[in-house]
């Protein structure tokens, strides 16, 4: 367990020093009258919470940075709270195609909803954040969007110690080898030899929430 004193030690830096960070907008709700408060999945320090106090029209780059789906360098400042200033953001992702396909669209809002749900604030989770950087981009091109959100699905798992493959083996009826194909898999290209029926999928995707609400994560 990290020192208290530790802990001060970083806010009383983070609060002096600007921060850079890579970082993806999980979620996203209005601030006074043209502000937001948004939920990033940073690099750096996990998930936290951060605010844009204002958001001019003419400040495309802040319109686009304030909406989910987002990929971008944030330049931020810790306040005396857990709550993060925005001053600067460069895009990396936009993420238009998910946003324009209503499949891929609710495959992202699944992945982004584990991580919400389930993550700690100000915890740096990097592997986390890398998986769901890398997930998004292939969901953008992979013709075969629900396939994709079940790998992630139990390679999340596996990041958070939970998979146990032989329960969903024996809970889905899936081939023992072909899950752990999918969770084991360190390149797309090995994901797309597996071939799983539409019911297979909706069994993973069960059996990951029951999961999920056994373990209270």
């Amino acid at each position: 367990m990290q020192n208290p004193l530790e802990f001060n030690k970083l806010d009383e830096i983070y609060s002096i020093h600007m921060i850079e960070t890579k970082a993806i907008v999980l979620n996203s709700t209005p601030f006074e009258e043209s502000g937001k408060i948004l939920t990033l999945l940073t690099k750096d320090f996990g998930m936290v919470s951060a605010v844009i106090k204002t958001i001019p029209d003419k400040r495309l780059d802040l319109v686009q940075a304030s909406t989910p789906l987002f990929s971008g360098l944030f330049h931020l400042r810790k306040g005396r709270t857990d709550l993060f200033k925005i001053f600067e953001a460069s895009a990396l992702h936009y993420h238009h195609i998910i946003k324009q396909d209503l499949t891929r669209l609710k495959c992202s809002i699944d992945m982004m909803k584990v991580i919400i749900q389930t993550q700690i604030k100000n915890k740096p989770i990097p592997l986390l954040y890398q998986l769901l950087t890398s997930f998004l981009i292939e969901l953008e091109k992979s013709k075969n969007p629900e396939l994709i959100t079940s790998t992630f699905f139990l390679k999340f798992l596996r990041h958070e110690g939970l998979l146990n493959l032989d329960y969903f083996c024996d809970n889905t009826d899936l081939n023992i080898e072909k899950l752990e194909h999918l969770a084991l898999s360190l390149k797309f290209e090995e994901m797309y030899v597996i071939d799983l029926t539409k019911n297979e999928i909706e069994k993973i995707k069960f059996r990951f929430k029951e999961v999920l609400e056994q373990t209270s994560i």
